[in-house]
């Protein structure tokens, strides 16, 4: 007949604490939570610590639980600081050239593909992923490397420092300048002059528009900055046009020098 054995019932934490001390080894003792080294080699050499000492089961209780909550707060802060630099990174990242491109019209994508390739090789020029513009290392506020290019690109007459031009306009003619951008590449006739000053400046002139009788001017405001030589000159003028055909035709009948200018 066989021999039946003997047990005991235990509850299952305190078969977990006899149990502990046979199985597992003694890890070296790396100090606080704050000392240099592996967070978890720290957490199981400070509970293997607590679990062996000599105190009762309710002060090794309270100091299991104090050293898990300073593990998990010092845990969750080097996690927020690992996604504030995550976040930080993410920023820094320029916006891709070519999302610039697409967001420009379809007439200019490839003058400004070439444009922004031969900036970018100059090394001068960055933007983040807002588009914001650092030239030099000094950066650009409320700047957008996007209206920039168009500006750069935009073919139409009008003012270089107008109330809508973009910031950083100056910053950019000067670095087009810098980098001897070729002038295909430079659409805006007055950036343009300023790197060929023989190219014609557009530019728009008043006109006067004269009454064929002797009557004032249309434009009065025009005809006060006109010489009161200049106007009567111009009057004595259409008189003579006006008089030299009757004065032939009074020739040809035999008149008289009063019958000729009448």
């Amino acid at each position: 007949m066989e021999r039946g054995k003997k047990m005991i019932v235990l509850p299952e934490d305190t078969y977990e604490r006899l149990r502990a001390p046979a199985t597992l080894a003694a890890p070296p003792v790396k100090g606080s939570m704050q000392t240099p080294g592996d967070n978890l080699s720290r957490l199981d050499a400070s509970l293997y610590k607590i679990m062996n000492s000599s105190t009762d089961e309710y002060e090794k209780c309270k100091n299991y639980l104090q050293t898990l909550r300073r593990y998990l707060f010092f845990a969750r802060k080097e996690q927020m600081v690992d996604e504030d630099e995550a976040s930080d990174d993410e920023l820094a990242k320029p916006m891709p050239v070519s999302e610039i491109v697409a967001s420009l019209p379809k007439a200019q994508r490839r003058d400004a593909n070439l444009l922004l390739n031969h900036l970018l090789s100059s090394n001068r020029i960055k933007w983040d992923n807002a588009g914001v513009v650092k030239i030099d290392n000094a950066v650009i506020n409320n700047s957008s490397i996007t209206d920039l290019i168009q500006r750069v690109l935009k073919k139409s007459a009008t003012a270089f420092f107008e109330p809508s031009s973009p910031a950083g306009q100056l910053e950019i003619t000067r670095l087009l300048k810098d980098t001897e951008t070729p002038l295909k590449l430079i659409k805006n006739p007055f950036m343009a002059q300023l790197f060929d000053p023989t190219r014609n400046r557009p530019r728009v002139t008043p006109r006067v528009t004269w009454n064929k009788s002797r009557a004032q001017p249309r434009d009065d405001a025009v005809l006060s900055k006109v010489p009161r030589l200049a106007v009567v000159e111009n009057l004595a003028l259409q008189d003579r046009r006006r008089l030299r055909p009757r004065a032939r035709a009074g020739e040809q009948h035999g008149g008289s020098r009063w019958l000729k200018l009448c």
